[in-house]
């Protein structure tokens, strides 16, 4: 009855319609030789042997190998027929008696089988599984199947297949592995990025012996070489190291060769792909977006354990089960967080269970862990004992060794572009590359509130406006409808009265621009945004001049190149140029109306473009934006042994914003929700918010000038009265 209705979801799902289905063929790798993405040193980042390695036949694998992945991960792979019923009883037995799923039954056979269905938890799909692994075994000899397993298994860093994973991490071929070597690669399987021998040897070593005591305990191999592979180092090749991991780089640049050249398989053929990338700043800015997102989702409450385990579903140390392992791999695969299991709550500590040892928390790691709640928008109080918010079972985040933590529901994009050529240096796509494919950076699209307003000041800047000119700072109502008003405010709820555009800058009026966008035209606003390099929809409502409309993350970066170049605006890209036919070069400076395609086909010289904006306006906007750090909403960065100009930028609550540059690179970070679920809270704005995580994001040029060049001609500076925007008197106070 099981086969039959397994059959038959398969067919729902349109994958096989009966046994006789099943490919020919199950080694669905690409063959051919991949090719290699360099950062700007050179490095080469992760991902190269993804989909590239050479088909690894049975014959063609060590012994060793094929005797380390049956004990640790199908015991009785050669004696069942798709699916081990001894093992499935066995992890029901202890689900039922951890009062969840803890451990799972699945064969080699099965796994290979979900590249088929996917991964997703339902029953049809479980049954789907089942039925596709049946055919399986029906159709190929157990060492095909195992092979294909093999070449199939993701064994971290970029390694797809047991040859790529054989010459990357130890320069052998497959046949060459030894029972050490072996053990260490199976014992990767289950979490490649936390068991990575090459940033946590130590936790690769520890995974090692596991993999090790199962092959003792299978028979599958002597005392004699467990105590020999114990012994033996991680023995890792020296070349490898010289591979970076960064799976964000790597989706982003097959993303942009795919959008510039669809019809060429980038992947494959042996190209060199070479990028701008600094591995050292992508690194920083990495750990900078995740620490900021944690420490804000700290202050937004404690949303409750991940799980609750029965005490039978851990071990005498303390380890957790097999499915909590599981559930913690998905949720955090970059492992810099650990999971622990609560074993003991008592009025001023709680004691937790992470792996090897009892660690107390005191108030000092619990105390923010005020109760979530769905309408709070900040918590300002803390709990004084941890009584009623933890129980024994719960399975919690540390952070740090003795910090309690949780996964962000927030999440955050960051992008740092050279302004000399347009070359991405840093680009972070969200707390976790390995969480989620999607980037923020280059694919989410966000209101940017006030980082907009600089758009509109250069459309004022070029109908005869000035930074001394005054603009109304006052009480507004805007008809929406018949029975719809607007009464739009500032951000402090008051009002300036007149002001000068000076002000309405470096403190981020809103009402003044309302009122700008209102005389020069929405029509004009829009034009100004796509000349300056927007490409997302944009709205022509009176809440556009505000930032309303949504925007990539990297599209700031090229208004904001704009203002820094002179009127010369940069559309960022990740690759400078690659190997083979076809060659790509990307152009420098932008030209509005210039697809990707065209800019890849005709490099255009400096002396034939024109700028977006006009050189008056540009310098005129980077002075704006230079006295917004010196004197206003961005002061925090005036510290800073460098110069730095700039614009804060929140929405509604739900976007934080900071877009600035220096004399050499342009960058961009944003911290917000996916959806608006939830307020960021009260007091988390771009400036408090959003801009420190800049700041620590940033690498610091090694070399800085002034961010503005020489007054550019037809423009004069001169003191002028706040109060009335004429010129002052030579004795008076001056803005300069």
């Amino acid at each position: 009855m099981v086969g039959i209705v397994g059959v038959a979801a398969v067919r729902q799902y349109g994958l096989i319609v009966a046994r006789t289905d099943v490919p020919e063929r199950i080694d669905l790798v690409t063959a051919g030789t991949p090719s290699t993405v360099h950062s700007a040193r050179g490095f080469a980042i992760g991902g190269l042997e993804r989909g590239g390695a050479e088909w690894v036949s049975f014959d063609e694998l060590s012994p060793a190998f094929v005797r380390a992945l049956v004990a640790s991960e199908d015991a009785h792979f050669f004696q069942h027929y798709g699916f081990d019923l001894e093992g499935i009883a066995r992890a029901a037995r202890v689900n039922l008696a951890a009062g969840g799923a803890t451990q799972g039954g699945s064969t080699l056979t099965q796994q290979l089988a979900k590249s088929f269905v996917g991964d997703e938890r339902t029953l049809d799909r479980k049954l789907s599984e089942l039925a596709i692994a049946r055919a399986i075994e029906a159709r190929f000899a157990k060492p095909d199947i195992l092979a294909a397993y093999a070449n199939r298994a993701y064994f971290g860093a970029g390694a797809e297949g047991i040859g790529a994973a054989a010459r990357l991490y130890f320069g052998l071929e497959p046949s060459q592995l030894d029972v050490a070597r072996s053990a260490l690669l199976v014992a990767m399987l289950p979490a490649p990025a936390r068991s990575n021998p090459f940033t946590s040897p130590d936790i690769a070593t520890e995974r090692r012996g596991r993999v090790l005591d199962r092959m003792l305990v299978t028979g599958l191999a002597t005392r004699a070489e467990v105590a020999a592979a114990r012994a033996a180092p991680l023995g890792l090749a020296r070349s490898a190291e010289q591979r970076v991991f960064a799976p964000g780089l790597e989706r982003a640049t097959w993303r942009e060769l795919d959008t510039l050249a669809p019809d060429v398989d980038w992947r494959h053929g042996g190209r060199q792909i070479d990028t701008r990338l600094d591995l050292v700043w992508q690194r920083r800015a990495e750990s900078a977006v995740r620490e900021h997102l944690l420490a804000l989702d700290r202050r937004q409450g404690y949303r409750g354990a991940l799980g609750t385990l029965a005490p039978a579903a851990w071990s005498d140390d303390g380890e957790v089960g097999d499915a909590a392992r599981e559930l913690w791999r998905a949720a955090d695969p970059r492992g810099e967080l650990r999971l622990a299991v609560v074993t003991d709550v008592a009025p001023t500590h709680v004691t937790v269970w992470a792996g090897s040892e009892p660690i107390t928390l005191g108030p000092d790691a619990w105390s923010w862990a005020v109760p979530w709640r769905a309408d709070a928008r900040n918590h300002d109080e803390h709990i004084s004992t941890p009584e009623g918010t933890f129980a024994r079972g719960d399975l919690v985040v540390l952070q740090g060794g003795s910090g309690l933590a949780q996964l962000p529901i927030v999440e955050a994009a960051f992008a740092s572009m050279d302004l000399a050529d347009g070359t991405l240096q840093a680009l972070v796509g969200g707390f976790d590359a390995e969480r989620s494919d999607f980037d923020r950076a280059t694919q989410g699209c966000r209101q940017p509130g006030s980082t907009f307003k600089p758009i509109v000041y250069s459309a004022a800047l070029d109908a005869g406006y000035t930074a001394a000119s005054l603009v109304r700072d006052g009480p507004v109502r805007i008809e929406l409808g018949p029975y719809e008003e607007w009464r739009p405010r500032n951000a402090d709820g008051g009002f300036e009265g007149p002001i000068t555009l000076w002000e309405t800058t470096i403190w981020s009026r809103n009402i003044p621009v309302l009122g700008l966008a209102s005389e020069l035209g929405l029509g004009t606003i829009v034009r100004r945004a796509r000349e300056l390099g927007l490409t997302t929809p944009l709205d022509p409502v009176e809440s556009l001049p505000l930032g309303a409309s949504c925007t990539h993350p990297v599209e700031l970066l090229t208004v904001y190149s704009a203002f820094a170049r002179g009127g010369f605006a940069m559309i960022p890209h990740v690759v400078a140029r690659t190997s083979g036919d076809p060659y790509v070069a990307l152009p420098g400076p932008w030209i509005p109306g210039v697809t990707p395609l065209e800019r890849v086909a005709a490099l255009m010289e400096e002396s034939r473009q024109r700028p977006a904006i006009r050189p008056t306006t540009a310098w005129q906007i980077a002075w704006l934006l230079r006295e917004v750090v010196r004197r206003g909403t961005a002061a925090d960065l005036a510290t800073l042994p460098y110069e730095v100009a700039g614009k804060t930028g929140t929405t509604n609550t739900y976007d934080a914003w900071f877009a600035g540059y220096d004399s050499r690179d342009v960058s961009v970070l944003w911290i917000g929700a996916d959806t608006n679920l939830r307020p960021l809270g009260r007091h988390e704005t771009g400036g408090r918010l959003a801009l420190p995580a800049w700041r620590d994001a940033v690498l610091p040029p090694a070399a800085s000038g002034p961010v503005l060049g020489e007054l550019p001609r037809g423009l004069t500076m001169v003191d002028i009265e706040p109060e009335s925007g004429l010129r002052a008197p030579p004795d008076r106070w001056s803005v300069a």
